[in-house]
């Protein structure tokens, strides 16, 4: 067999096999980072440092990091698994005027997503989700120059809608941007050690993130 054939046979075989590649390659790993941005919370506090009463927590911009693992059901059709960590700085005024500047609002959350993906393109897929999510941690620290105070709870759940595009990179990788909306609400956290007595409720939890990920696909 010539040397030409034979080149001619790799080839084939060789196209054959990245075909059937890509048409199996239905499950992914998802490492993500964002931006976190959270509304300001109107709470209120009940025997927190012996108060009563409304409590104001005004949060910056932070940053949101995780990693989903998700399967193709077809490919229009996907289905995730996920967990993200957010932390926000924050600055929260108690019912008594006492005020902590130097605080952080932090959250470990867990997904089942669905995605709704277009085909329109080749490398560039748009798609849709909505996701449930359930807390394993929310958490806030309450810190002036004089006092560290932490209140947290676990087990809330919310649900979360998204929008974004899929590009595609090289043979399996591609790069996601997506937009993100997620709410839990009525969250109530207790206090931490004996230092920390009372609660924080009325809580409502809402957040939007711009994020950026890394899809590999196989």
């Amino acid at each position: 067999m010539s040397y030409a054939r034979i080149s001619i046979l790799i080839i084939l075989l060789s196209h054959l096999f990245c075909t059937q590649s890509l048409a199996n390659q239905k499950w992914y790993v998802k490492p993500t980072l964002g931006l976190s941005y959270i509304e300001d919370i109107d709470a209120t506090t009940a025997e927190l440092l012996r108060t009563f009463g409304d409590t104001d927590i005004d949060l910056d911009i932070g940053y949101a990091a995780g990693f989903g693992i998700g399967y193709f059901i077809n490919p229009n059709l996907v289905v995730e698994l996920a967990w993200e960590y957010r932390s926000n700085e924050s600055s929260t005024v108690i019912a008594n005027q006492a005020a902590y500047p130097d605080g952080n609002y932090a959250t470990n959350l867990f997904f089942a997503n669905a995605y709704f993906v277009s085909q329109g393109s080749k490398r560039l897929k748009p798609y849709i989700g909505f996701g449930m999510a359930v807390s394993q941690e929310v958490d806030i620290d309450l810190e002036n120059s004089d006092t560290s105070l932490s209140y947290s709870s676990s087990g809330d759940i919310g649900f979360q809608v998204m929008g974004g595009f899929n590009f595609l990179v090289m043979k399996r990788l591609w790069l996601q941007a997506e937009l993100r909306y997620t709410q839990l609400a009525d969250i109530e956290l207790d206090g931490e050690g004996d230092a920390a007595a009372g609660l924080i409720t009325d809580i409502d939890y809402t957040a939007v993130t711009a994020q950026i990920a890394a899809v590999y696909r196989f």
